[in-house]
C-alpha cells in the first residue's frame, strides 16, 4: 500500500509540492559543524584563486583594468569641465555684453 501511495501520481505531485513549498519557504540553516567547514574552506578556496589570480600576477590584470576605467572616468569628467566652462564663459561674454549696452 506504501508503493501505491509513493507511485501514485496525485499523491508524487502533493508530495513533490510540499517538500518544495518547505524547502523555499525556509532559509539555510548551517548548524550542524560539516556546513560550517564546508562553507568556511569554500570560501578559502576562492579567497586563495584570487590571491593566485591578483597578487601572483603582480597586479597586471588588475593595474589594466584599474588603467582603463581611470582612463574612461578622467576623459569624462575632462569633457564635463570643458562643457562647464565654456557655459561660464558664454554666460561672463553675455554679462559683458548687457554691461556695454
Amino acid at each position: 500500500m506504501i508503493n501505491f501511495l509513493f507511485n501514485n501520481f496525485i499523491n508524487a505531485t502533493i508530495l513533490t509540492n510540499a517538500i518544495y513549498d518547505h524547502h523555499s519557504k525556509s532559509s539555510p540553516q548551517f548548524s550542524s559543524w560539516r556546513d560550517i567547514v564546508d562553507l568556511t574552506l569554500i570560501i578559502l578556496v576562492i579567497l586563495h584563486i584570487l590571491y593566485c589570480l591578483i597578487f601572483r600576477a603582480g597586479f597586471g590584470p588588475c593595474n589594466r583594468c584599474l588603467l582603463l576605467l581611470s582612463e574612461w572616468f578622467t576623459r569624462r569628467l575632462q569633457q564635463q569641465q570643458q562643457q562647464q566652462q565654456q557655459h561660464e564663459e558664454k554666460e561672463q561674454f553675455q554679462k559683458q555684453i548687457q554691461i556695454l549696452q
